[in-house]
């Protein structure tokens, strides 16, 4: 019965020092996470939270819950999060120059239909003034302020700012169409 004691006592004891053992050795993936953080601050740099979006938020999001496995101590599912969000950064940082680009040219065509609307617009307000829907003071002014936004948003496309001009231009675009619809009405 002794002998039965002590061995029970002595397995007991064996694997509570194999536990500890084995959870000491476990560490956090500190070099996987700080790789992730430079690659999306990489990233950033080089505009891939403007130009890649969803890519980029996905890395983010990687790394932030392998932040929160850290904290409660899931250092392998931290460690894979964190190499997961430093592929994801590379990725969207790879993606950035091609989406510019795509980016770029739909803007281009953007602010050639702005001006095709805003040419037409003109041919169109002399109604509005007949109609009694714009005045013709105002008219001109609108004219005027849409030709200074035109330009606006196509000193931001040669600044390289492709992001900024193409949401100038989509804003542009559909003022000038709702006046030209509100005029044609």
């Amino acid at each position: 019965m002794k002998a039965s004691y002590l061995r029970s006592g002595l397995i007991l004891s064996i694997l509570l020092s194999l536990s500890i053992f084995l959870s000491s050795c476990a560490k956090p993936p500190k070099a996987e996470i700080e790789s992730a953080e430079k690659a999306l601050m990489s990233a950033r740099s080089k505009e891939a939270h403007i130009y890649s979006e969803e890519t980029y938020r996905k890395a983010e999001e990687a790394l932030n819950k392998a932040h929160s496995f850290v904290s409660e101590k899931k250092y392998k599912e931290a460690k894979e999060l964190a190499i997961e969000a430093e592929k994801l950064a590379r990725q969207s940082e790879g993606e950035v120059e091609a989406n510019k680009a795509k980016m770029k040219e739909e803007t281009e065509k953007l602010l050639t239909d702005i001006r095709t609307s805003i040419e037409e617009t003109k041919k169109i307000l002399p109604l509005g003034v007949r109609k009694k829907v714009i005045a013709k003071e105002e008219a001109q002014k609108l004219i005027g302020k849409w030709e200074t936004d035109l330009s606006s948003a196509k000193e931001s496309l040669e600044m390289g700012k492709v992001r900024e001009a193409r949401d100038k231009a989509q804003s542009l675009l559909e003022e000038v169409r709702a006046k030209s619809e509100e005029i044609r009405k």
